[in-house]
């Protein structure tokens, strides 16, 4: 019987090209494993069970990418490593979920579409950062019309919506295996220069493993793949070719995967994020990571029946626009609001609010104390957050009474 897998969640993937770089590596049987978001955020190869086997793939695909190598040297430079590891030719997998043992042919077609597919996806999420940092209102379809484009992505073709259209949501291309098309930034003189109208048809063509938003794909990403693999590893944990085999380091798993990313510093981004509401109201993200939670916290919840489904913790744009409106009759000054990400990460306190159920974050300041309340597993737009919902100030000995008569208790 072989030695359990360890994963370390606590080693950060290596940091150059963003994309790229900032995919996790992950074991996967299947590509329907890893369904949308989970597909495109954690870098894997279908059949490939072996994390070091996954990391060459990676580490090679990155070189080639800031070298500008061709499809043909990246696989002339990658086979002999497969090779030695016995990943190239003919390799009997075993599906660690069925017991299944299944023959797998990796040559050169499989690498082409890994290497195609890695590639394009990146190049049109770097794409779509200077899209969104630039001044252009407007996103133009292209499609690269010959007899391999799909009729579907052909139709669309020089059609032009909004850059914050909903289309773009699930249609910013790549849509498919192999799919070349690509995108156009264009201004509102672009489009009257060149006599183009904004298309108001509603589409739906792209590959079920592609109906996702590609456009945002960062580091939170990546961390909540890590914050949700290292729960599932802890429920089930498996060997590669023992089938239910318990893992005795679950508990420690969970607690990397955590620690790993609240590690991971939210205050600049966060900061920025205040700054760029200030300035315009209508800024298109909604909602900004203020922190994480920590282990005491998902252990605590755990014990009252409660998963939190992501590590992170969020606070939305109308919140904030709220609390920015006046900071003079806010409970918490500008300075205070920037300073969020800093009570999350260390604060005074943490308490659980059994009336109202919340996890509390309380941090000292003078004859007042600063009260942050986390609503975990909140629905916001059919997804799922810890969500900030209040932050104001109250006084100590109202926590102390709070603590004393049971309606709150002290996880931290």
């Amino acid at each position: 019987m072989s030695a359990p897998i360890k994963l370390d969640f606590k080693k950060a993937p290596d940091k150059n090209i963003a994309f790229l770089q900032e995919k996790g590596l992950s074991l996967s049987f299947d590509y329907k494993d890893l369904q949308k978001e989970a597909h495109q955020k954690a870098f894997t190869v279908a059949k490939i069970m072996q994390l070091d086997v996954l990391a060459d793939i990676q580490d090679s695909l990155l070189k080639a990418m800031k070298e500008g190598t061709s499809f043909k040297k990246w696989k002339k430079e990658i086979k002999p490593t497969l090779q030695k590891k016995g990943w190239y030719g003919e390799k009997e997998v075993l599906n660690p979920d069925t017991g299944e043992v299944k023959t797998t042919y990796i040559g050169s077609r499989r690498l082409r579409t890994i290497f195609e597919t890695n590639m394009r996806t990146a190049h049109a999420v770097g794409r779509a950062n200077n899209i969104y940092n630039s001044t252009n209102e407007y996103i133009q379809y292209s499609a690269i019309l010959d007899s391999r484009t799909r009729p579907d992505h052909a139709s669309l073709n020089g059609i032009v919506k909004h850059r914050n259209d909903i289309f773009w949501e699930k249609h910013f291309p790549p849509n498919g295996w192999g799919c070349r098309c690509y995108v156009k930034s264009l201004s509102k003189k672009d489009l009257e220069r060149l006599g183009l109208k904004v298309d108001t048809k509603t589409y739906n063509f792209a590959d079920s493993d592609f109906l996702y938003d590609l456009r945002f794909l960062d580091k939170e990403a990546l961390e909540n793949t890590y914050y949700n693999k290292a729960i599932n590893l802890a429920k089930n944990c498996k060997e590669t070719n023992a089938k239910d085999t318990s893992c005795s380091s679950s508990k420690k798993i969970v607690k990397n995967a955590i620690e790993y990313i609240f590690s991971i510093d939210k205050k600049d981004d966060f900061k920025n994020y205040i700054d760029k509401i200030k300035e315009d109201k209508t800024y298109y993200k909604n909602i900004i990571t203020a922190g994480a939670i920590d282990y005491a916290v998902f252990e605590f919840l755990k014990d009252k029946g409660i998963e939190p489904q992501k590590a992170h913790i969020h606070m939305r744009k109308k919140d904030l626009t709220h609390m920015l409106r006046d900071t003079k009759k806010s409970p918490l000054s500008l300075e205070e609001i920037k300073e969020i990400p800093n009570f999350l990460q260390k604060p005074d306190q943490i308490l659980y609010d059994n009336n109202d159920p919340a996890v509390l974050y309380i941090y000292n300041q003078d004859d007042k104390v600063n009260k942050i309340v986390v609503r975990v597993n909140y629905t916001y737009k059919k997804d799922t957050y810890n969500l900030i919902t209040t932050a104001t100030k109250v006084n100590e000995i109202d926590i102390k009474k709070d603590l004393d008569s049971g309606n709150y208790e002290k996880i931290k």
